[in-house]
């Protein structure tokens, strides 16, 4: 693929909103794009609301099976998903809020580790709803959407050092997450150094993939094996 097929790709197998080239016009998106968190940082669900869900989930099973175990992946990794982003939350506040450079840095960085729990975790969730048969039950837009998540993750987290069928290397801007918005800018090196700048919306990621996963598991009390 030439530059501008592998930026095609790009945008339509990730959560890409807008991308810049090396002299700051854009290629992709709108220039007036207003974060999550600009606009509606939202509320988490209570997971204590969800326990039932998951109870009728292991109640379901007679012992342990194979099955089973899986579930149980899917209920640990859910929870450090979930707890990433309350984490994360918490870490941008407080890094915004605070004036010792210092401290605001410490913030920061956590904010940054937060961030990586979430999408690696967020993967995985997505990984075993896939091999639990779990996403036949998703409306084809919610689809789209995790697979376009997984892609995210992959191309610019696990994978960003050498991405399968592209020439850049994704260098995403984890150590800058102070700023008063949800965007996380991601920096593409090709020949040379900072090619082109493209932008995410993690809040919005978390949000749209928890909406699919808390559906998912709601709907185990209604579902047995």
């Amino acid at each position: 693929m030439n530059i501008e097929e592998e930026i095609k790709k790009l945008i339509s197998s990730t959560t890409i909103l807008e991308i810049r080239d090396k002299c700051d016009n854009i290629i992709f998106g709108d220039e007036h794009n207003v974060s999550r968190f600009q606009s509606n940082q939202g509320n988490q669900d209570d997971l204590t609301q969800i326990e039932e869900s998951w109870q009728s989930k292991w109640d379901s099973f007679n012992g342990w099976i194979k099955e089973r175990q899986k579930y149980r992946f899917f209920y640990d990794d859910f929870k450090i998903f979930y707890y990433s982003f309350l984490q994360l939350r918490i870490n941008k506040v407080d890094s915004i809020n605070e004036k010792d450079r210092k401290k605001l840095l410490y913030y920061n960085n956590l904010c940054g580790v937060n961030l990586y729990n979430l999408y690696n975790h967020g993967k995985k969730c997505i990984d075993l709803i896939k091999n639990l048969k779990l996403e036949l039950t998703l409306p084809e837009e919610k689809v789209l959407f995790i697979k376009r998540f997984s892609e995210t993750r992959n191309k610019f987290f696990a994978h960003n050092l050498n991405p399968r069928g592209y020439d850049f290397m994704f260098e995403p801007e984890v150590w800058k997450l102070f700023e008063t918005n949800s965007f996380l800018e991601i920096i593409f090196h090709g020949n040379n150094e900072h090619e082109y700048t493209a932008k995410i919306d993690y809040y919005e990621d978390y949000y749209m993939l928890d909406n699919v996963l808390m559906k998912i598991i709601k709907s185990f009390q209604t579902i047995t094996v």
